[in-house]
Protein backbone atom coordinates (compact mmCIF):
# COMPACT_ATOMS: atom_id res chain seq x y z
CA UNK A 1 0.00 0.00 0.00
CA UNK A 2 0.65 3.39 -0.56
CA UNK A 3 2.62 5.58 2.34
CA UNK A 4 0.84 8.47 3.66
CA UNK A 5 -1.58 8.54 6.97
CA UNK A 6 -2.28 5.31 8.52
CA UNK A 7 -5.67 4.42 7.14
CA UNK A 8 -7.93 2.54 10.54
CA UNK A 9 -9.60 -0.04 9.57
CA UNK A 10 -12.73 -1.52 11.36
CA UNK A 11 -12.47 -5.76 11.91
CA UNK A 12 -16.04 -6.96 12.96
CA UNK A 13 -15.45 -10.37 13.36
CA UNK A 14 -16.20 -12.79 16.72
CA UNK A 15 -13.67 -15.43 16.06
CA UNK A 16 -11.05 -14.14 18.01
CA UNK A 17 -8.21 -16.18 16.31
CA UNK A 18 -9.18 -14.90 12.53
CA UNK A 19 -9.37 -11.30 14.26
CA UNK A 20 -5.47 -11.53 15.69
CA UNK A 21 -4.80 -12.82 12.23
CA UNK A 22 -6.73 -9.90 10.53
CA UNK A 23 -5.41 -7.22 12.87
CA UNK A 24 -1.98 -8.77 12.13
CA UNK A 25 -2.32 -9.14 7.83
CA UNK A 26 -3.47 -5.19 8.58
CA UNK A 27 -0.79 -4.23 10.73
CA UNK A 28 2.01 -5.27 8.20
CA UNK A 29 0.30 -3.73 5.34
CA UNK A 30 0.48 -0.31 7.17
CA UNK A 31 -3.23 -0.25 8.69
CA UNK A 32 -4.22 0.38 12.31
CA UNK A 33 -7.01 -2.05 12.84
CA UNK A 34 -9.66 -1.59 15.54
CA UNK A 35 -11.30 -5.13 16.77
CA UNK A 36 -15.13 -5.71 18.01
CA UNK A 37 -17.04 -8.77 17.89
CA UNK A 38 -20.27 -7.92 17.48
CA UNK A 39 -23.14 -5.20 15.54
CA UNK A 40 -23.60 -3.27 18.72
CA UNK A 41 -19.87 -2.87 19.29
CA UNK A 42 -19.78 -1.75 15.68
CA UNK A 43 -22.31 0.20 15.52
CA UNK A 44 -21.33 1.88 18.59
CA UNK A 45 -17.80 2.69 16.98
CA UNK A 46 -19.28 4.01 13.76
CA UNK A 47 -21.29 6.35 15.93
CA UNK A 48 -18.33 8.23 17.10
CA UNK A 49 -15.79 7.36 14.49
CA UNK A 50 -14.90 7.26 10.68
CA UNK A 51 -13.09 4.20 9.65
CA UNK A 52 -11.51 4.33 6.13
CA UNK A 53 -12.51 0.89 5.50
CA UNK A 54 -15.43 -1.73 7.40
CA UNK A 55 -14.43 -5.44 7.92
CA UNK A 56 -17.71 -7.51 8.26
CA UNK A 57 -18.14 -11.13 9.24
CA UNK A 58 -21.73 -12.05 7.89
CA UNK A 59 -22.99 -14.00 10.84
CA UNK A 60 -22.63 -12.12 13.96
CA UNK A 61 -23.81 -12.78 17.10
CA UNK A 62 -26.05 -10.34 17.81
CA UNK A 63 -27.32 -10.31 14.11
CA UNK A 64 -26.71 -10.74 10.22
CA UNK A 65 -23.52 -8.39 8.76
CA UNK A 66 -25.05 -7.85 4.86
CA UNK A 67 -28.34 -6.36 6.72
CA UNK A 68 -26.11 -3.99 8.62
CA UNK A 69 -24.49 -3.45 5.88
CA UNK A 70 -27.35 -2.31 4.31
CA UNK A 71 -28.20 -0.71 6.89
CA UNK A 72 -25.41 1.76 6.86
CA UNK A 73 -25.47 2.11 3.62
CA UNK A 74 -29.03 3.20 3.30
CA UNK A 75 -28.45 5.63 5.95
CA UNK A 76 -25.46 7.23 3.37
CA UNK A 77 -22.24 5.65 4.66
CA UNK A 78 -19.30 5.92 1.98
CA UNK A 79 -16.92 3.81 4.23
CA UNK A 80 -15.89 0.92 1.20
CA UNK A 81 -16.58 -2.79 3.30
CA UNK A 82 -15.20 -6.24 2.25
CA UNK A 83 -17.64 -9.16 3.75
CA UNK A 84 -16.17 -12.00 4.98
CA UNK A 85 -17.98 -15.29 5.01
CA UNK A 86 -17.77 -19.39 5.54
CA UNK A 87 -20.28 -19.43 2.68
CA UNK A 88 -18.84 -18.87 -0.63
CA UNK A 89 -22.19 -19.09 -3.45
CA UNK A 90 -22.28 -16.87 -6.48
CA UNK A 91 -25.59 -16.12 -4.72
CA UNK A 92 -23.69 -14.73 -1.49
CA UNK A 93 -21.37 -12.76 -3.21
CA UNK A 94 -24.71 -11.00 -5.23
CA UNK A 95 -26.29 -10.51 -1.93
CA UNK A 96 -22.80 -8.54 -0.37
CA UNK A 97 -22.55 -6.15 -3.13
CA UNK A 98 -26.29 -5.53 -3.34
CA UNK A 99 -25.99 -4.93 0.12
CA UNK A 100 -22.81 -2.11 -0.36
CA UNK A 101 -20.01 -4.11 -0.49
CA UNK A 102 -16.98 -3.27 -2.17
CA UNK A 103 -15.40 -7.30 -2.32
CA UNK A 104 -16.02 -10.63 -0.60
CA UNK A 105 -13.95 -13.02 0.72
CA UNK A 106 -14.67 -16.40 1.66
CA UNK A 107 -12.93 -18.12 4.74
CA UNK A 108 -10.20 -19.36 4.69
CA UNK A 109 -8.90 -16.68 2.43
CA UNK A 110 -5.25 -16.61 1.56
CA UNK A 111 -3.25 -13.47 2.86
CA UNK A 112 -2.89 -12.75 -0.66
CA UNK A 113 -5.94 -12.36 -1.59
CA UNK A 114 -7.15 -10.49 1.48
CA UNK A 115 -3.90 -8.00 0.93
CA UNK A 116 -5.57 -7.44 -2.52
CA UNK A 117 -9.02 -6.92 -1.46
CA UNK A 118 -8.09 -4.21 1.09
CA UNK A 119 -5.62 -2.35 -0.82
CA UNK A 120 -8.26 -2.43 -3.95
CA UNK A 121 -11.37 -1.03 -1.43
CA UNK A 122 -9.17 1.78 0.26
CA UNK A 123 -8.07 2.82 -2.43
CA UNK A 124 -11.54 2.76 -4.17
CA UNK A 125 -12.37 4.88 -0.91
CA UNK A 126 -9.75 7.24 -1.16
CA UNK A 127 -11.10 7.88 -5.00
CA UNK A 128 -14.48 8.52 -4.02
CA UNK A 129 -13.62 10.78 -1.56
CA UNK A 130 -11.82 13.18 -4.27
CA UNK A 131 -14.40 12.51 -6.23
CA UNK A 132 -17.14 14.15 -3.59
CA UNK A 133 -14.92 16.89 -2.93
CA UNK A 134 -13.97 17.69 -6.15
CA UNK A 135 -17.92 18.17 -7.05
CA UNK A 136 -19.11 19.30 -4.04
CA UNK A 137 -20.88 15.93 -2.31
CA UNK A 138 -22.72 15.83 -5.53
CA UNK A 139 -21.41 12.53 -7.31
CA UNK A 140 -20.66 12.97 -10.76
CA UNK A 141 -20.08 10.43 -13.40
CA UNK A 142 -16.60 8.84 -13.88
CA UNK A 143 -15.40 9.70 -17.35
CA UNK A 144 -18.91 11.30 -18.52
CA UNK A 145 -18.98 14.71 -16.60
CA UNK A 146 -22.41 14.44 -15.89
CA UNK A 147 -23.58 15.82 -12.68
CA UNK A 148 -26.42 13.31 -11.16
CA UNK A 149 -28.83 15.57 -9.14
CA UNK A 150 -31.76 13.31 -10.00
CA UNK A 151 -32.20 10.34 -7.96
CA UNK A 152 -32.31 7.30 -10.84
CA UNK A 153 -28.64 8.45 -11.59
CA UNK A 154 -27.57 8.73 -8.02
CA UNK A 155 -28.48 4.79 -7.89
CA UNK A 156 -26.61 4.40 -11.54
CA UNK A 157 -23.50 6.16 -9.48
CA UNK A 158 -23.42 4.65 -5.91
CA UNK A 159 -23.03 0.86 -7.69
CA UNK A 160 -20.89 2.24 -10.15
CA UNK A 161 -18.30 3.41 -7.47
CA UNK A 162 -19.07 -0.28 -5.68
CA UNK A 163 -18.32 -2.35 -8.40
CA UNK A 164 -15.83 -0.42 -10.71
CA UNK A 165 -12.69 -2.37 -9.38
CA UNK A 166 -14.10 -5.43 -8.64
CA UNK A 167 -13.81 -8.10 -12.01
CA UNK A 168 -17.75 -8.61 -11.74
CA UNK A 169 -19.64 -9.00 -14.59
CA UNK A 170 -21.89 -6.49 -15.24
CA UNK A 171 -24.86 -5.66 -17.37
CA UNK A 172 -25.92 -1.72 -18.78
CA UNK A 173 -29.79 -1.81 -19.02
CA UNK A 174 -31.43 1.19 -21.06
CA UNK A 175 -32.44 2.92 -24.14
CA UNK A 176 -30.67 4.04 -26.96
CA UNK A 177 -28.93 7.30 -26.59
CA UNK A 178 -28.52 6.80 -22.61
CA UNK A 179 -24.42 6.67 -22.08
CA UNK A 180 -24.86 3.13 -22.14
CA UNK A 181 -20.44 2.56 -23.65
CA UNK A 182 -19.81 5.65 -21.52
CA UNK A 183 -20.51 4.07 -18.44
CA UNK A 184 -18.93 1.14 -19.50
CA UNK A 185 -15.79 2.72 -20.03
CA UNK A 186 -15.60 4.49 -16.70
CA UNK A 187 -16.33 1.45 -14.82
CA UNK A 188 -12.79 0.21 -16.79
CA UNK A 189 -11.33 3.90 -16.36
CA UNK A 190 -12.02 2.83 -12.63
CA UNK A 191 -11.15 0.12 -11.78
CA UNK A 192 -7.63 -1.64 -11.63
CA UNK A 193 -7.71 -2.92 -15.01
CA UNK A 194 -7.71 0.90 -16.35
CA UNK A 195 -3.73 0.64 -17.81
CA UNK A 196 -5.25 -2.79 -20.01
CA UNK A 197 -7.12 -2.38 -23.35
CA UNK A 198 -10.86 -1.41 -23.58
CA UNK A 199 -12.28 -3.59 -26.25
CA UNK A 200 -15.80 -2.71 -27.73
CA UNK A 201 -17.93 -5.02 -30.22
CA UNK A 202 -21.42 -4.04 -31.55
CA UNK A 203 -22.94 -7.73 -31.16
CA UNK A 204 -26.21 -6.53 -33.48
CA UNK A 205 -24.06 -5.40 -36.57
CA UNK A 206 -22.52 -8.91 -37.19
CA UNK A 207 -23.78 -12.95 -38.61
CA UNK A 208 -23.19 -15.79 -36.31
CA UNK A 209 -19.95 -16.60 -38.48
CA UNK A 210 -18.18 -12.86 -38.48
CA UNK A 211 -19.09 -12.84 -34.77
CA UNK A 212 -17.09 -15.62 -33.93
CA UNK A 213 -13.79 -15.04 -35.72
CA UNK A 214 -13.92 -11.23 -34.43
CA UNK A 215 -13.97 -12.43 -30.82
CA UNK A 216 -12.12 -15.36 -31.04
CA UNK A 217 -9.77 -15.03 -33.57
CA UNK A 218 -8.92 -17.92 -36.07
CA UNK A 219 -6.01 -20.33 -36.91
CA UNK A 220 -4.08 -20.03 -40.12
CA UNK A 221 -6.30 -22.22 -42.97
CA UNK A 222 -9.25 -21.97 -40.59
CA UNK A 223 -11.55 -21.18 -43.21
CA UNK A 224 -10.87 -19.63 -47.31
CA UNK A 225 -8.82 -16.33 -47.16
CA UNK A 226 -7.84 -17.15 -43.42
CA UNK A 227 -3.91 -17.23 -44.74
CA UNK A 228 -2.48 -16.35 -41.02
CA UNK A 229 -3.43 -16.38 -37.56
CA UNK A 230 -5.34 -13.73 -36.02
CA UNK A 231 -6.02 -13.30 -32.18
CA UNK A 232 -9.60 -12.16 -31.26
CA UNK A 233 -10.92 -9.02 -29.72
CA UNK A 234 -11.03 -11.28 -26.56
CA UNK A 235 -7.23 -11.89 -26.87
CA UNK A 236 -7.05 -7.99 -27.65
CA UNK A 237 -8.28 -7.18 -24.24
CA UNK A 238 -6.36 -9.67 -22.62
CA UNK A 239 -5.60 -8.53 -19.08
CA UNK A 240 -8.21 -5.45 -19.89
CA UNK A 241 -12.33 -5.12 -20.26
CA UNK A 242 -14.31 -6.66 -23.20
CA UNK A 243 -17.49 -4.16 -23.84
CA UNK A 244 -20.09 -6.06 -25.79
CA UNK A 245 -22.97 -3.28 -26.55
CA UNK A 246 -26.12 -4.47 -27.50
CA UNK A 247 -25.99 -7.66 -26.61
CA UNK A 248 -29.61 -8.68 -26.45
CA UNK A 249 -29.65 -8.95 -30.40
CA UNK A 250 -26.71 -11.63 -30.65
CA UNK A 251 -27.15 -14.49 -32.70
CA UNK A 252 -28.67 -17.05 -30.75
CA UNK A 253 -26.16 -19.56 -31.99
CA UNK A 254 -22.94 -17.39 -30.76
CA UNK A 255 -24.27 -17.33 -27.51
CA UNK A 256 -23.28 -21.01 -26.33
CA UNK A 257 -19.95 -20.01 -26.96
CA UNK A 258 -19.51 -16.93 -24.98
CA UNK A 259 -21.18 -18.43 -21.94
CA UNK A 260 -18.13 -21.14 -22.00
CA UNK A 261 -16.12 -17.64 -22.06
CA UNK A 262 -17.90 -16.72 -18.70
CA UNK A 263 -17.99 -19.72 -17.16
CA UNK A 264 -14.34 -21.26 -17.89
CA UNK A 265 -12.14 -17.82 -19.32
CA UNK A 266 -11.00 -19.66 -21.85
CA UNK A 267 -11.70 -19.33 -25.52
CA UNK A 268 -10.26 -21.93 -28.83
CA UNK A 269 -10.11 -20.06 -31.92
CA UNK A 270 -11.61 -20.62 -35.01
CA UNK A 271 -9.98 -23.91 -36.54
CA UNK A 272 -8.18 -24.34 -33.72
CA UNK A 273 -8.04 -26.83 -30.88
CA UNK A 274 -6.23 -26.12 -27.95
CA UNK A 275 -7.79 -23.93 -25.02
CA UNK A 276 -6.16 -20.46 -24.42
CA UNK A 277 -7.06 -18.56 -20.45
CA UNK A 278 -8.22 -15.44 -21.05
CA UNK A 279 -8.12 -12.78 -18.17
CA UNK A 280 -10.76 -10.43 -19.32
CA UNK A 281 -13.49 -8.46 -17.41
CA UNK A 282 -16.88 -8.44 -19.66
CA UNK A 283 -18.89 -5.55 -19.65
CA UNK A 284 -22.54 -6.15 -21.60
CA UNK A 285 -25.16 -3.64 -22.47
CA UNK A 286 -28.84 -3.72 -24.22
CA UNK A 287 -31.76 -1.70 -24.75
CA UNK A 288 -33.50 -4.91 -24.83
CA UNK A 289 -35.88 -6.56 -22.37
CA UNK A 290 -33.52 -9.51 -21.81
CA UNK A 291 -36.49 -11.51 -19.80
CA UNK A 292 -38.48 -11.16 -22.93
CA UNK A 293 -36.17 -12.56 -25.50
CA UNK A 294 -35.62 -15.24 -23.35
CA UNK A 295 -39.15 -16.03 -23.70
CA UNK A 296 -39.30 -15.55 -27.37
CA UNK A 297 -36.38 -18.47 -27.83
CA UNK A 298 -34.14 -15.46 -28.28
CA UNK A 299 -31.97 -15.14 -25.97
CA UNK A 300 -30.36 -18.21 -23.86
CA UNK A 301 -31.52 -18.09 -19.90
CA UNK A 302 -28.16 -19.12 -18.91
CA UNK A 303 -26.54 -16.77 -20.61
CA UNK A 304 -28.90 -14.08 -18.59
CA UNK A 305 -28.23 -15.61 -15.63
CA UNK A 306 -24.07 -15.24 -16.06
CA UNK A 307 -24.65 -11.83 -17.35
CA UNK A 308 -26.93 -10.23 -14.75
CA UNK A 309 -24.32 -10.89 -11.75
CA UNK A 310 -24.67 -6.90 -11.24
CA UNK A 311 -27.07 -5.05 -13.17
CA UNK A 312 -27.02 -1.08 -13.95
CA UNK A 313 -30.13 1.08 -14.93
CA UNK A 314 -29.69 3.64 -16.75
CA UNK A 315 -32.98 6.18 -16.85
CA UNK A 316 -34.03 7.97 -19.67
CA UNK A 317 -33.66 11.63 -19.65
CA UNK A 318 -37.23 12.26 -20.01
CA UNK A 319 -37.41 10.82 -16.37
CA UNK A 320 -33.84 12.90 -15.27
CA UNK A 321 -35.59 16.31 -15.78
CA UNK A 322 -34.07 18.04 -13.06
CA UNK A 323 -31.00 17.56 -14.56
CA UNK A 324 -31.85 18.48 -17.95
CA UNK A 325 -30.76 22.18 -18.03
CA UNK A 326 -27.47 21.35 -15.99
CA UNK A 327 -26.43 18.95 -18.62
CA UNK A 328 -27.27 20.87 -21.79
CA UNK A 329 -25.11 24.05 -19.95
CA UNK A 330 -22.44 21.26 -19.45
CA UNK A 331 -22.31 20.41 -23.60
CA UNK A 332 -22.80 23.78 -24.16
CA UNK A 333 -19.73 24.88 -22.70
CA UNK A 334 -17.93 21.98 -24.16
CA UNK A 335 -19.11 22.40 -27.26
CA UNK A 336 -17.85 26.63 -27.60
CA UNK A 337 -14.52 25.58 -26.09
CA UNK A 338 -14.32 23.48 -28.96
CA UNK A 339 -15.62 25.24 -31.86
CA UNK A 340 -13.91 28.44 -29.82
CA UNK A 341 -17.34 30.73 -30.37
CA UNK A 342 -19.54 31.91 -27.39
CA UNK A 343 -22.54 29.54 -26.36
CA UNK A 344 -26.46 31.65 -26.77
CA UNK A 345 -27.86 31.72 -23.51
CA UNK A 346 -31.11 30.24 -22.70
CA UNK A 347 -34.35 32.13 -21.61
CA UNK A 348 -37.67 30.79 -20.55
CA UNK A 349 -39.01 29.82 -24.30
CA UNK A 350 -36.29 28.00 -24.69
CA UNK A 351 -36.84 26.54 -21.01
CA UNK A 352 -40.17 26.18 -21.36
CA UNK A 353 -39.97 24.31 -25.25
CA UNK A 354 -36.97 21.82 -23.60
CA UNK A 355 -38.52 20.95 -20.51
CA UNK A 356 -42.18 19.49 -22.32
CA UNK A 357 -39.97 17.75 -25.31
CA UNK A 358 -39.81 14.10 -24.87
CA UNK A 359 -36.42 13.54 -26.08
CA UNK A 360 -36.73 10.41 -27.63
CA UNK A 361 -32.98 10.19 -28.33
CA UNK A 362 -32.03 11.02 -24.41
CA UNK A 363 -28.70 12.23 -23.96
CA UNK A 364 -27.66 11.88 -27.60
CA UNK A 365 -30.38 13.87 -28.91
CA UNK A 366 -29.41 16.53 -26.48
CA UNK A 367 -25.58 16.81 -26.81
CA UNK A 368 -26.50 17.20 -30.99
CA UNK A 369 -29.02 19.88 -30.07
CA UNK A 370 -26.09 21.28 -27.90
CA UNK A 371 -23.75 21.48 -30.48
CA UNK A 372 -26.40 22.89 -33.37
CA UNK A 373 -27.19 25.73 -30.75
CA UNK A 374 -23.38 26.60 -30.48
CA UNK A 375 -22.79 26.28 -34.46
CA UNK A 376 -25.78 27.93 -35.42
CA UNK A 377 -25.47 30.56 -32.84
CA UNK A 378 -29.09 29.86 -31.68
CA UNK A 379 -31.28 27.30 -30.45
CA UNK A 380 -33.55 25.74 -33.22
CA UNK A 381 -36.64 24.34 -31.56
CA UNK A 382 -37.16 23.05 -34.54
CA UNK A 383 -34.71 20.57 -34.84
CA UNK A 384 -35.76 18.65 -32.21
CA UNK A 385 -36.67 15.13 -32.94
CA UNK A 386 -40.61 13.91 -31.96
CA UNK A 387 -44.23 14.71 -32.74
CA UNK A 388 -44.70 17.54 -35.57
CA UNK A 389 -47.47 19.55 -35.59
CA UNK A 390 -50.17 18.71 -38.53
CA UNK A 391 -49.37 20.63 -41.78
CA UNK A 392 -52.56 22.50 -42.65
CA UNK A 393 -54.33 20.82 -45.43
CA UNK A 394 -53.54 20.81 -48.94
CA UNK A 395 -55.32 23.33 -51.34
CA UNK A 396 -58.41 21.23 -52.71
CA UNK A 397 -59.61 21.14 -56.45
CA UNK A 398 -61.84 23.65 -56.29
CA UNK A 399 -58.87 25.93 -54.88
CA UNK A 400 -56.43 24.59 -57.86
CA UNK A 401 -58.96 24.81 -60.75
CA UNK A 402 -58.81 28.62 -60.26
CA UNK A 403 -55.09 29.08 -61.58
CA UNK A 404 -53.74 31.04 -58.35
CA UNK A 405 -56.35 33.11 -57.68
CA UNK A 406 -58.00 33.25 -53.90
CA UNK A 407 -60.63 30.83 -52.69
CA UNK A 408 -64.19 31.84 -52.32
CA UNK A 409 -65.40 32.31 -48.97
CA UNK A 410 -64.86 35.93 -46.35
CA UNK A 411 -61.20 36.79 -46.30
CA UNK A 412 -59.65 36.67 -42.43
CA UNK A 413 -59.41 39.51 -40.45
CA UNK A 414 -56.40 41.00 -40.09
CA UNK A 415 -53.84 39.72 -38.05
CA UNK A 416 -56.10 36.37 -37.39
CA UNK A 417 -54.58 32.86 -38.14
CA UNK A 418 -55.87 30.92 -41.13
CA UNK A 419 -58.44 27.96 -39.92
CA UNK A 420 -56.66 25.08 -37.29
CA UNK A 421 -53.34 27.50 -37.60
CA UNK A 422 -52.18 28.61 -33.85
CA UNK A 423 -50.99 31.82 -33.77
CA UNK A 424 -47.19 31.97 -32.49
CA UNK A 425 -48.27 33.47 -29.41
CA UNK A 426 -50.78 30.97 -29.10
CA UNK A 427 -47.81 28.29 -30.00
CA UNK A 428 -45.75 29.95 -27.33
CA UNK A 429 -48.35 30.31 -24.51
CA UNK A 430 -49.30 26.30 -24.96
CA UNK A 431 -45.48 25.49 -24.66
CA UNK A 432 -45.53 27.36 -21.71
CA UNK A 433 -48.78 26.26 -20.34
CA UNK A 434 -47.19 22.54 -20.30
CA UNK A 435 -43.93 23.59 -19.48
CA UNK A 436 -45.23 24.93 -16.44
CA UNK A 437 -47.75 21.69 -15.63
CA UNK A 438 -44.88 19.92 -16.51
CA UNK A 439 -42.66 21.16 -13.77
CA UNK A 440 -45.43 21.23 -10.98
CA UNK A 441 -46.49 17.45 -11.52
CA UNK A 442 -42.25 16.41 -11.20
CA UNK A 443 -42.01 18.11 -8.24
CA UNK A 444 -45.59 17.12 -6.95
CA UNK A 445 -46.74 20.63 -5.96
CA UNK A 446 -43.93 22.33 -4.70
CA UNK A 447 -43.79 25.62 -6.60
CA UNK A 448 -40.41 26.26 -5.39
CA UNK A 449 -38.77 23.36 -7.12
CA UNK A 450 -41.19 23.70 -9.83
CA UNK A 451 -39.73 26.79 -10.29
CA UNK A 452 -35.49 25.74 -9.70
CA UNK A 453 -36.56 23.48 -12.68
CA UNK A 454 -38.16 25.76 -14.91
CA UNK A 455 -35.17 28.48 -14.21
CA UNK A 456 -37.55 31.15 -13.04
CA UNK A 457 -38.77 33.05 -9.67
CA UNK A 458 -41.37 31.63 -7.92
CA UNK A 459 -42.81 35.05 -8.24
CA UNK A 460 -43.13 34.26 -12.08
CA UNK A 461 -44.42 30.85 -11.45
CA UNK A 462 -46.98 31.88 -9.28
CA UNK A 463 -47.67 34.85 -12.11
CA UNK A 464 -48.06 32.09 -14.68
CA UNK A 465 -50.35 29.71 -12.91
CA UNK A 466 -52.96 32.65 -12.87
CA UNK A 467 -52.15 33.54 -16.53
CA UNK A 468 -52.53 30.13 -18.10
CA UNK A 469 -55.85 29.37 -15.76
CA UNK A 470 -53.63 25.95 -14.64
CA UNK A 471 -56.08 24.29 -12.13
CA UNK A 472 -54.36 22.91 -9.13
CA UNK A 473 -55.39 19.38 -7.48
CA UNK A 474 -53.62 16.00 -7.39
CA UNK A 475 -52.35 16.79 -10.69
CA UNK A 476 -52.10 20.04 -12.35
CA UNK A 477 -54.24 20.30 -15.43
Amino acid sequence: MSGGEQPEVLIVEDEPHLQELIFDLLAAEGCRGVKVATVGEARSHLSHQHPDLLLLDVKLPDGDGLSFLAELKAQGSRIPAVVITAFGTVERAVQALQAGATDFLIKPFEAERFRAAVAHALEAGRRLSELELRTGGVAETPGLGLVGADGGLRDVVAVLHKVADLDTTVLILGESGTGKQLVARALHDHSRRRDAPFVAIDCSAMSATLLESELYGFERGAFTGAHAMKKGLIETAEGGTLFLDEIGDMPLEAQSRLLRVLQEREITRVGGRAPIKVDVRVIAATHRDLSARVKDGLFRHDLLYRLNVVPLHLPPLRERRQDLFGLLEHFLARHAERHRVPAPRLDELVRAALLVHPWPGNVRELINFAERAVVLGRFDLSALEGPRAPRPPEPGPEVASQGGGEPEGPAPRPGAAPLGIRTLREAVAGAEREAVIAALNHARGNKAEAARILGISYKTLFNKIHEHGIKEGHRYE
